[in-house]
């Protein structure tokens, strides 16, 4: 009885790792593609503090708002076997965040007598290397196969720029009104810059032949923002953190941090 356990079990073994060697072959292992992601950026915040005063009183709204953003690029993929492949990809995008900060003035009546707006408009310019590990559900015949993803991968922060429309109005004085743009100086000497910052990221998708699609969200390690930054507990703050002029963006108190992103991503092989 032992003995013919033993044989069905390595006969069970030998069809499986026939099996195996018949549909994973060392030309098949490899395979490369392109690769299109468009999602958001940034994150998504309102503060409305009134501040009740007997010679008037003043409110401050600041709000925080995603943005979309894209990338382009291409992507190695080397199969471990019939549920598991490892992906390496470059890509470069441009990823975008919004902010603004409004003050109102009231006078002891309750009436407005003043008006600030000042709206931020982010822009960062990302060369991204993700290495991610793939799980695929089903068989590999089949034309439809479910997939998780998790891996990690770094980024370099290539350029950043601040758009930025300032407004102000005051009963019985001239309006005042502007718009410019600012490039972040990326020099470390001048503050805690990170232009390399590594993340986890992960999701999930489907296989279709030589198309996938997939969503997928980075999360950024913790100690990317510095032990001395006081927001490195606050991650969804960060992303901005340079002077405009004489208005501070109201995220980071010093240094540039990078976007997260959360992405709807299409692939497609090309052999």
């Amino acid at each position: 009885m032992k003995r013919l356990l033993l044989s069905a079990t390595l006969i069970v073994a030998t069809l499986f790792l026939a099996a195996q060697s018949e549909t994973i072959t060392k030309s098949s292992r490899f395979s490369f593609g392109l690769a299109l992601e468009a999602g958001y950026s940034g994150t998504s915040k309102l503060q409305d503090n009134y501040y009740p005063n007997e010679f008037g009183d003043y409110r401050h709204i600041m709000r925080q708002a995603h943005r979309p953003g894209y990338s382009l690029g291409v992507w190695g993929s080397y199969q471990l076997g019939r549920r598991w492949d490892l992906q390496l990809g470059m890509n470069y995008g441009q990823w975008n965040a919004f902010a603004s900060v409004e003050g109102e003035g009231f006078s002891a009546e309750g009436l407005m007598n003043s008006y600030s707006r000042e709206r931020y408009e982010l822009r960062q310019s990302l060369l991204r290397m993700p290495l991610e590990g793939r799980f695929l559900f089903g068989r590999a015949e089949h034309r439809v196969r479910p997939f998780l993803q998790l891996g990690i991968q770094t980024a370099y922060l290539m350029k950043q720029v601040t758009f930025v429309h300032s407004y102000y109005g005051s009963m019985g004085q001239e309006t005042f009104e502007q718009a410019w743009a600012t490039q972040a100086d990326l020099n470390p000497e001048w503050g805690d810059i990170r232009r390399w910052q590594w993340s986890m990221i992960g999701g999930f998708g489907v296989q279709m032949k030589r198309i996938s699609l997939s969503i997928q969200r980075n999360w950024t390690f913790a100690e990317a923002y510095g032990s001395g930054d006081i927001y490195r507990y606050y991650p969804d703050y960060c992303g901005f953190g340079d002077y405009i002029g004489n208005s501070f963006f109201p995220v980071c108190s010093h240094g540039v941090r990078q976007l997260r992103q959360t992405s709807l991503r299409f692939s497609y092989l090309l052999f």
